[in-house]
C-alpha cells in the first residue's frame, strides 16, 4: 500500500464521486490534502471524512474554479511537470471512462436518464463496463507514490480500454 505522509495533493472535484473517493483515499494514507470542488457543504462533508480518515486539518481553498476542460488539464500537467521536475516534483494525471457518479443527476438528468445512459456508454468501453471510483482514486494513489517515482507528466487513462475505441 502507498504511503503518502508528508506529500500534499490538491484534490479537484473532491465534493463528490472520484475526486470525493481520492480525498479519502489519500488521507487514509497519511497525505495533506487542498481540496476543490462546486459544492460547498459536500465539500466540507468530504473534509470531514477525511480528517477522520487521517488527515491533517488544513485550510482547505475554496478559490481555485474547477472550470478547465480535460484537455486543458492535460496540457496543465504536461506544463506543470516540465516546469517542478527540476525540484524533483513529479505532476501526472488521469483520465477516467465513465465512473457512476452524481455528474448527471447534477446535469438535470432524470433517474430513468441516468441509468440509460450509464447502461449505453459501457459498451464505449473495451472491458464492456463502467469504472469504479475506487479503480481511479486507487491508480492516482500510485501515482503519487514513491513506486511511481519515475513517472511524470503523464495522464493516465483509467477508462476499460476506452480511448482505444473506435467512435460509434
Amino acid at each position: 500500500m502507498p504511503d503518502l505522509r508528508g506529500k500534499v495533493a490538491i484534490i479537484t472535484g473532491a465534493s463528490s464521486g472520484i475526486g470525493k473517493g481520492t480525498a479519502v483515499e489519500f488521507a487514509g494514507l497519511g497525505a495533506h490534502l487542498a481540496l476543490t470542488g462546486r459544492n460547498q457543504e459536500n465539500l466540507q462533508a468530504t473534509a470531514d471524512t477525511c480528517v477522520e480518515a487521517g488527515t491533517p486539518r488544513d485550510k482547505h481553498p475554496n478559490g481555485l474554479a474547477y472550470c478547465m476542460s480535460k484537455s486543458a488539464l492535460d496540457q496543465f500537467t504536461r506544463c506543470v511537470a516540465l516546469e517542478l521536475a527540476s525540484k524533483q516534483i513529479r505532476v501526472n494525471s488521469v483520465n477516467p471512462g465513465y465512473v457512476p457518479t452524481e455528474i448527471l443527476k447534477r446535469a438535470g438528468f432524470s433517474e430513468e436518464q441516468v441509468t440509460q445512459t450509464l447502461e449505453r456508454v459501457k459498451s464505449g468501453h473495451a472491458l464492456g463496463r463502467l469504472g469504479e471510483v475506487e479503480e481511479v482514486a486507487k491508480t492516482i494513489a500510485f501515482l503519487a507514490s514513491s513506486d511511481a517515482s519515475f513517472i511524470t507528466g503523464a495522464q493516465v487513462p483509467v477508462d476499460g480500454g476506452r480511448q482505444v475505441m473506435c467512435p460509434r
